[in-house]
């Protein structure tokens, strides 16, 4: 009878330990499902912020391009043409004012174009050609009557209000 006992107790602890086991096998399940779902929702979430970087860098590299070709445009423009001749060009449009802006969504390409450049702020629709960036530029006169301009010239993209390159220089009269 003892001999019986035993056996339905060792029988009884078996299927316990077998229920238990199939428990801790469930939750160890889970467990490793939750943790490889954090890492996976992590890998995707740094792939975002490294596209958005990129293309973030990229957007910054040409609005800094097109901002330089501003700027040697109007450098260009000045040993070409002479400093006295752009000072008064920017003066007269001026009228009176202490700076002129212009959109230069297209870089005037003869000193006609030049002299028929008028002065305004760019619109959303006055984008440099096949490209979504805006461009203008600011010239102070603050600094002319000591011979020189000083001209901030800022490319924009559309992605944020922030997204912009800006390059400042300064024309002086050369001997």
């Amino acid at each position: 009878m003892q001999f019986q006992y035993l056996k339905q107790e060792q029988s009884h602890m078996l299927h316990y330990r077998n229920n238990t086991q199939s428990g801790q096998t469930i939750i160890e399940v889970l467990i490793v499902v939750a943790v490889s779902s954090i890492v996976f929702i992590s890998l995707l979430s740094l792939n975002n912020f490294s596209t958005k970087t990129a293309s973030r860098s990229r957007n910054q590299n040409l609005a800094t391009t097109y901002s330089t070709q501003a700027a040697d445009w109007i450098r260009q423009l000045r040993s070409s043409y002479g400093w006295e001749a752009i000072a008064d060009k920017f003066q007269t449009d001026a009228n009176g004012n202490t700076s002129v802006t212009y959109c230069l969504n297209a870089l005037p390409s003869t000193q006609a174009s030049f002299i028929s450049l008028k002065p305004s702020t760019c619109t959303d629709i006055q984008i440099i050609p096949t490209t979504s960036y805006t461009r203008h530029m600011v010239v102070s006169l603050f600094e002319i009557n000591n011979k020189k301009l000083l001209i901030s010239i800022n490319t924009t993209w559309p992605d944020n209000a922030a997204a912009n390159s800006i390059i400042e220089i300064t024309i002086g009269k050369t001997q």
